[in-house]
């Protein structure tokens, strides 16, 4: 008796830690799936604005996505002169721009409200600049 009174002491002391710790470690994971975007700071300003609508919002990301797509540009041609195999890099980057379309068209298949494009067109801008980062780096997609 005495000894399943010490178990149930130990048990309900040591869950609040176990808790705890649990949900730190959640946390943690949580933020280490999550992509940091590194947007210009010309965007940042433009989608804080206080009296922000969503035509305004959609200028601020068509132009942030038009940043990002010329330099996705750049680094696929630069990729290609480096690259083994240029002609399969040319067909993998034909097939994401197809996932990308597909992907961010999925989006507003079932369409919710005004912001549906938004909500798209944030997609391409992050598919976008996902892409030209792994195309800039030396070490992906072993990184």
């Amino acid at each position: 008796m005495k000894l399943k009174m010490l178990t149930a002491a130990l048990v309900l002391t040591a869950a609040p830690m176990f808790i705890a710790t649990a949900q730190a470690a959640s946390q943690n994971a949580e933020k280490s799936v999550l992509m940091e975007y590194h947007y210009s700071a010309a965007y940042l300003q433009c989608m804080n604005k206080p009296d922000n609508g969503t035509p305004s919002m959609a200028a601020c990301i068509e132009t942030e996505f038009n940043l990002w797509d010329a330099r996705l540009n750049k680094a696929y041609k630069e990729s290609l002169k480096f690259k083994a195999a240029p002609k399969a890099w040319r067909q993998a980057q034909r097939d994401w721009l197809k996932f990308k379309d597909s992907q961010c068209m999925a989006l507003v298949a079932a369409p919710h409200g005004s912001g549906d494009m938004l909500d798209s067109a944030m997609c391409e801008l992050n598919m976008t600049l996902e892409r030209t980062l792994q195309l800039e780096s030396d070490t992906w997609p072993a990184a």
